[in-house]
């Protein structure tokens, strides 16, 4: 099963420090880039994955393309890449937004972007659905899209083969669309969406078929990060509430399925601006915070840095397996990943213990 976790995602995550101008004063000043750049990546199967990037140097601007393997991330070829109209020049879209997911081998979807796109014929062919979703997952061979407008946020979900949806709205009264944050967590027949706007927070939870209220563990704190398990427990990571003379962040655990939490750990203050990357279960736990990833294997009560990064912050990660995950890492400049910097992909085949980049040939 995998996990999903953005540990910088523009909208819906902590933001990491931004680096200082007088390190990287402009986006041009980086070294030269080439190549395939992965902005995303998901897997199907332990064997079969896709990653979503581009391409530089580029003729006109950034040209998105799409890599597929079948052997694990060890050798990667270009698919069809949905037809999307060139943007602004390189280094100033923001690809953190960029997501590519994949429910088996002929059902995916990839927001790029403002659009969402949709393939059921295993990326030969693609079409846009609509405008980019705040969230999208996939669970028991059904895809549900969180989306928020001017009335609240609104679930929509169908089956993966074929578009036809169905939608339930979980929370209203957003008066800040573009700055709230909804991320929505699924796992089997169980789901869990957050949102947040400033200090309030709202959820809801997918209960026997259907969304009902749902206190998420932080409110109203902000961020928040939820992480589930394949048991259907869920990790949290809460900060100090808006105000508070405490700093520190805490680590939570349910073992209900979010009907209470229960405190474990105190994340240590080097890893304050972490994120979960990774939580196959509530003890194996990977962060990543600023340009390093750190692993605990006890619940937090100790982490060992097993990836120290090269000034790079992680972006996303997907855990396939309790030993296989991925995760991508770019540059941050003043908060946003930029496309002039190196981008690359980390494999472990150890549950976090080991990192090795991953090459996507030419």
């Amino acid at each position: 099963m995998a996990v999903l976790v953005a540990c910088l995602v523009s909208g819906h995550s902590t933001q990491v420090p931004a680096a200082t101008p007088a390190a990287h004063p402009t986006t041009t000043a980086g070294p030269l880039v080439t190549g395939f750049q992965p902005d995303s990546v998901t897997f199907a199967t332990v064997d079969e994955g896709w990653a979503l990037g581009h391409l530089l140097p580029c003729a006109a601007a950034l040209c998105p393309q799409i890599r597929h393997t079948t052997d694990g991330g060890h050798s990667w070829q270009a698919v069809t890449t949905p037809p999307i109209p060139f943007g602004p020049g390189p280094g100033k879209v923001d690809v953190s937004a960029r997501r590519l997911l994949f429910a088996d081998a002929r059902n995916g979807w990839a927001i790029v972007e403002d659009a969402l796109w949709v393939t059921h014929d295993g990326a030969s062919s693609w079409y846009r659905l609509g405008p980019a979703p705040a969230d999208i997952e996939v669970s028991n061979g059904l895809v549900r899209i969180a989306a928020a407008d001017r009335e609240g946020v609104v679930i929509r979900s169908g089956p993966v083969a074929f578009d036809d949806w169905s939608e339930t709205r979980i929370a209203a009264g957003l008066t800040d669309v573009e700055h709230s944050y909804v991320r929505l967590h699924l796992r089997g027949d169980g789901g869990w969406v957050v949102v947040s706007q400033g200090e309030t927070t709202a959820g809801a939870r997918l209960t026997a078929g259907r969304w009902v209220p749902w206190n998420p563990p932080c409110a109203p704190a902000s961020p928040l990060t939820v992480d589930t398990t394949p048991a259907q427990d869920l990790v949290a990571i809460c900060s100090a509430a808006p105000g508070s003379t405490d700093t520190g962040q805490r680590l939570l655990v349910s073992n209900n399925g979010g009907d209470s939490f229960t405190e474990i750990a105190t994340v240590p203050q080097n890893l304050r601006y972490a994120q979960l990357a990774g939580a196959f279960t509530a003890s194996d736990l990977v962060f990543c915070n600023d340009n390093a990833l750190s692993t605990s294997f006890d619940g937090g009560g100790h982490w060992t840095v097993t990836y120290p990064g090269q000034d790079e912050d992680s972006l996303s990660s997907e855990f396939i397996t309790a030993s296989r995950g991925f995760v991508v890492e770019s540059e941050v400049i003043h908060g946003y990943p930029v496309a002039l910097w190196p981008r690359r992909m980390l494999l472990t085949d150890d549950g976090g213990h080991s990192w090795t980049p991953v090459n996507f040939g030419g």
